[in-house]
């Protein structure tokens, strides 16, 4: 027998004595069930953190607005920011008709004095 045929059945020999020894597979094996379960264990703590964090949000969430109504709180500030809005427009609009008034008062003056000076004539 040649030295490579030699080394040939040493690695057979010791190839079929690795494939008797089922320690490694077994190992492999148990490896693969505590993934499988550690998976199932992540999704269902996963799952519990969600729905745990959902309720929490939803507890501060009513806790913030008054009488925990989210929508009632929002028309508040709606008809709040319209009476702000009414109010600027109310002053906007006094203003402009004083000035209104105000030229016309002016104009009418004007008209007055030159009027009573056509009337008193050259001096």
């Amino acid at each position: 027998m040649t030295m490579h045929q030699d080394d040939f059945q040493h690695s057979q020999a010791q190839f079929v004595d690795r494939r008797k020894d089922d320690s490694i597979l077994l190992h492999i094996k148990e490896l693969q069930a505590s993934h499988k379960e550690l998976a199932a264990k992540i999704t269902f703590y996963h799952a519990v953190f969600e729905e745990t964090t959902e309720k929490a949000v939803q507890k501060v969430i009513e806790r913030s607005f008054p009488e925990g109504d989210p929508e009632g709180h929002k028309r508040h500030h709606e008809l709040v920011i319209q009476r702000e809005e009414e109010r600027v427009a109310f002053w906007h609009n006094m203003k402009v008709k004083l000035t209104e008034w105000g030229l016309i008062g002016f104009a009418g003056w004007a008209f007055y004095a030159l009027w009573a000076a056509f009337l008193k004539g050259p001096k």
